[in-house]
Order: C-alpha cells, then structure tokens, then sequence
C-alpha cells in the first residue's frame, strides 16, 4: 500500500554504516552510485514538474514480503552456506518517490526496510511504469538492490555469503488516486550470494511483495 504527498523538491541524505566483506562492500558501493544517481535525476525532474504540472509525488509504503533462497544442491549449500536461514516471510516499510514523465510513463524509487523470520533486509529499487490500455493499471519494471542486515552462519560459524545482491524486478500497481495505490511485483537475482562458488548457475534470493 503506497501513499503519497505532492512536494516540489526532495532532498534526503541519508547515513548508513555496514561491517562488510571487501567483496560486498564493492559492490554495496556500486550498485548505490547507480541508485543515487537515479534519485538525482528525479528530484532535478521534480524541479521542472512543478512548472509542467508533472506527477512528482513523495510518500510511505508499507506491505508483506516473502524471499526464498535458490536451494539447488541443497545439502551442499546447507552445509557450506546456509543461506536458508535469512529467508522467509514478513512486513516492510519504507519511503517511495515516484515522477512523471508524461502520461504514460514515469519512474518509481523505493527505500525499504524489511523484518522476516530470523532477519532483516534493506532494498533500494528504481523501476519505470507504464500505463495499460490508458487505465489506472500500471506496468513496473526495473532493478533492486537487496541487503542482507547479517551474514548467514553455516555449522562452523563461517560467513560464506554476500549480503548485497541485484535483482531484476517486474510488477502490477493500480492506482486508486494520485495519493493511494496497491501494487504487486517480483524480485529475481542475477548475482551469486555464495562465496567461492564457481557454479554456472547464480544462488540469491527471490522475493514477492504486496503492498
């Protein structure tokens, strides 16, 4: 469930500090470049919508969240990695900024704070939206970082496993009012969360939200 208030500029800045792996930690820095990037870009949008009547919108989300691990093999990654233990289902919150382009198309961020079963995630997600056969029915598509709030222990107290991943996102929302919104949508991941694996196939986490 989404809700929004109409702003003409958004400036946040905000200050999180992680205890991370030198492999984590470079690609946390990355892929948040690229987000903050994004952000950029909208809020300089949001400027110039103010003029153009654009929908330029900050508001809260709130839903339920459910991620499962890829258990190929999964004696083996149970045994090694352990992954399984900081999946699972569970509510989030956060804050979302949506711009307009036209009528059609625009852009959604989110920044999200996530409490499963046993763990504690953070996502950050940028997707554009396209509106369906001129309804209030809405396309999402886009990209999300995922972060694990710890790193899985396996048996040996070992710590095998990445906690920054990317994920490709796609989803349905259905806008009520410009200010009240649901929407639906599907994370899968593209990097591989386990440490030293040389697989062909990527293990990370898939996550659904309904919110």
């Amino acid at each position: 469930l989404r809700r929004y208030y109409r702003i003409v500029f958004l400036f946040s800045r905000t200050s999180i500090i992680f205890n991370l792996n030198r492999k984590s930690k470079l690609m946390f820095r990355k892929i948040s470049v690229i987000a903050l990037f994004a952000i950029i870009i909208q809020s300089a949008n949001a400027q110039e919508s103010s003029s153009a009547e654009k929908n330029s919108q900050f508001g809260f989300t709130s839903g339920f969240i459910t991620s499962k691990f890829d258990l190929a093999n999964v004696g083996q990654i149970k045994e090694k990695y352990n992954p399984g233990g900081h999946d699972g289902d569970g509510i989030y919150l956060g804050l979302t900024f949506d711009t307009g382009f036209n009528e059609n198309f625009g852009l959604t961020s989110e920044l999200l704070y996530a409490k499963l079963d046993d763990s504690d995630r953070y996502l950050l997600s940028t997707a554009l939206n396209y509106r369906l056969f001129n309804s209030n029915l809405f396309a999402l598509g886009g990209l999300e970082l995922n972060y694990l709030g710890s790193a899985p222990k396996n048996s040996l107290g070992e710590e095998n496993v990445n906690r920054a991943g990317l994920n490709g996102l796609g989803g349905l929302e259905y806008r009520f009012t410009k200010n009240l919104s649901v929407y639906a949508n599907f994370s899968t991941e593209f990097t591989n969360r386990l440490q030293g694996d040389d697989g062909d196939s990527n293990h990370g986490y898939h996550n659904g939200r309904l919110g």
